[in-house]
């Protein structure tokens, strides 16, 4: 496990842990829990059930050598409201790689219990520089990561509920390095590419928080950027919702979202 993942998965479990009693008092005696674009339970997951027994099921495109898990695109979970009945679904550090949230939470919900809980998290920015459309010199950004994997980041999360209070410090943070981004990012990306260094550069210069979500949706179609009135319209109530920036740990421009929603039907 990377660096970045141990201190994402540090956070989640710190943020997800109070609502660990209410969880496991609401859900049935060994339920089934679906990790999607996982090929094992994540540390929150064996964290919330350290006493309990659960039945796992790992989902993944890249999954060939992975026993017992299944073989599913992200972008197309229409076949597995026939195959199984989920109690809780995980989605971690994935999120952006989603083409259609709304094809996403349809699928979803065919799939989840009445009751089964959602434990997801968004991001915000990328892992390199302070941009809002996951976009290197006018490339997709995941094809710099690995040409040999067509997918690309999609989509992204904006909410107003990111500008409560308890929100705001990271959602500061973030937008602060997008307005002037660390000397030595300046001088990597400029040296890479000179030209659209500046015009990236210039077009972050009044980013603030009260203008984040116009930026964003500027960027994105609709229906890449997900929020939690999205989930709600679709029979979800948000137990939980909690933000991160990663830069301090990492050095990446991460702003992180954790979602944990409840499925009422």
């Amino acid at each position: 496990m990377g660096i970045s993942d141990e201190f994402h998965f540090r956070w989640l479990k710190k943020a997800v842990k109070p609502l660990y009693r209410e969880m496991l008092t609401n859900l049935p005696e060994n339920p089934v829990v679906l990790g999607l674009a996982e090929h094992a339970p994540s540390v929150v997951i064996e964290d919330l059930f350290l006493e309990s027994p659960f039945k796992y099921q790992a989902c993944d495109l890249f999954s060939d050598n992975t026993p017992g898990a299944l073989h599913y695109d992200l972008n197309d979970l229409s076949a597995l409201g026939d195959i199984l009945s989920a109690n809780v679904v995980t989605c971690f550090r994935s999120s952006f790689f989603i083409k259609s949230k709304s094809r996403f939470i349809q699928e979803l919900t065919a799939f989840l219990q009445p009751g089964a809980y959602l434990i997801m998290d968004f991001l915000i920015g990328s892992s390199d520089l302070p941009v809002l459309d996951f976009r290197y010199d006018g490339k997709p950004a995941a094809a710099i990561y690995d040409v040999k994997r067509p997918s690309v980041f999609a989509t992204t999360f904006y909410d107003e509920r990111l500008l409560m209070e308890q929100h705001l410090d990271d959602v500061n943070a973030f937008c602060e390095h997008a307005r002037g981004w660390p000397i030595k990012t300046q001088l990597r990306y400029m040296k890479a590419h000179p030209i659209q260094f500046f015009k990236t550069f210039r077009g972050l210069q009044g980013l603030d928080s009260h203008n984040l979500g116009e930026a964003i949706n500027s960027h994105y179609d609709s229906d890449n950027v997900m929020s939690l009135k999205d989930l709600e319209l679709n029979g979800f109530t948000i137990e939980k919702f909690d933000t991160h920036y990663f830069y301090e740990e990492v050095g990446k421009f991460n702003l992180f979202i954790l979602v944990v929603a409840k499925y009422r039907q």
